[in-house]
C-alpha cells in the first residue's frame, strides 16, 4: 500500500523492508491509537528477536523522516503511554481510496449516474485488485484482504451493470468472467454473467454458464444449485431480452 501527502509518495521503497511496510500498514489501518506490544505481537509475532524495542523505534523514526518529506508534520507518528498512532489526517492512502470509491459507487448505480458509478467502481477495482502487503502473513491482514476481496466483487458487479448500461457490451462480458473467477460458487456471478451474454444475444453461451456454475456446485462442494436460482435464470435466458428490466432486476445483486 501507499500513503499520499500533499508534497509525494511513501511506499515501500522509502520503508525499511518487510518490517517498514507491516508497521506503516498496520498503523495506517489502525484508524488510532494502537498498543505497542499490540504492533510487536503482529509484526513480530510469537518471536520476537532480543532488540525488538530498537528495530521498532529506528523503523518508527524512518518512518517520520518519509512522511515529512511528502508533506507531514513531525508528529505524524507519535508514541505515548505505551500507544503508538499515525495522525494521518494530511495523507491519504490507497486503501481508503479503494474503499471510499467502493461505498460510492453502489448509490450511484441506484441513482441511475452509470457513467460515475463506472469510474468509482473502476478506482476500487484497480485498486483493491493489488495484493494487500504480498509476502506478509498476518491474522489483521487476513481480515483485511478479505474485505478488499469484497469489495473488488462488489465493484466488478458495479461495473457489468454499468457497463450494460453504457451500451460496453464486451466490457460487460470481461468484468462478469471475471467475478465469475473469484465468486465461483456465488449465484451474484452467474446471473450477472448470464445476462451480460443474454444482451448479446448468446443464449447458447448463457446455458452453458449455468451448467458449468452447477457442475461447480456439486464437484467442489457436493451441492445442488437452489431451484428457485435455477428457475429464474432458466426464465431469463428463455424470455425476450429487454435490457432496461434486465438492469432493474440486477441491480439487488450488488449487495
Amino acid at each position: 500500500m501507499s500513503i499520499t501527502g500533499s508534497r509525494g509518495v511513501v511506499d515501500q521503497r522509502d520503508l525499511s523492508g518487510v518490517i517498514g511496510r507491516h508497521v506503516l500498514a498496520l498503523l495506517t489501518l489502525a484508524n488510532g491509537p494502537i498498543g505497542r506490544y499490540e504492533v510487536i505481537d503482529s509484526v513480530w509475532g510469537g518471536r520476537p528477536t532480543q532488540a525488538v524495542d530498537s528495530t521498532l523505534n529506528a523503523t518508527l523514526s524512518r518512518l517520520r523522516s518519509a512522511l515529512v518529506r511528502a508533506g507531514g508534520d513531525a508528529d505524524a507518528i507519535i508514541g505515548e503511554q505505551g500507544q503508538i498512532e499515525f495522525r494521518g489526517h494530511l495523507f491519504t492512502s490507497d486503501y481508503h481510496d479503494a474503499v471510499r470509491a467502493g461505498d460510492r459507487c453502489v448509490p450511484m448505480l441506484h441513482r441511475q449516474e452509470f457513467a460515475e458509478a463506472w469510474v468509482q467502481a473502476t478506482i476500487a477495482f484497480s485498486i483493491g485488485n493489488r495484493r494487500l502487503l504480498a509476502g506478509i502473513e498476518s491474522e489483521w491482514l487476513d481480515h483485511r484482504r478479505d474485505h478488499l476481496h469484497h469489495l473488488v466483487c462488489r465493484s466488478l458487479a458495479v461495473v457489468v451493470i454499468a457497463a450494460m448500461a453504457r451500451d460496453r457490451a464486451q466490457d460487460a462480458i470481461f468484468a462478469a468472467r471475471e467475478l465469475v473467477r473469484r465468486e465461483p460458487h456465488s449465484d451474484r456471478g452467474v446471473q450477472l454473467l448470464v445476462a451480460t451474454l443474454l444482451n448479446v444475444g448468446d443464449r447458447g453461451a448463457s446455458r452453458l454458464a449455468v451448467h458449468e456454475w452447477a457442475v461447480r456446485l456439486q464437484s467442489e462442494l457436493g451441492v445442488l444449485p437452489d431451484d428457485r436460482t435455477l428457475q429464474a435464470l432458466d426464465r431469463s435466458i428463455n424470455r425476450r431480452s429487454d435490457l432496461a428490466k434486465s438492469l432493474a432486476e440486477l441491480v439487488p445483486l450488488i449487495t
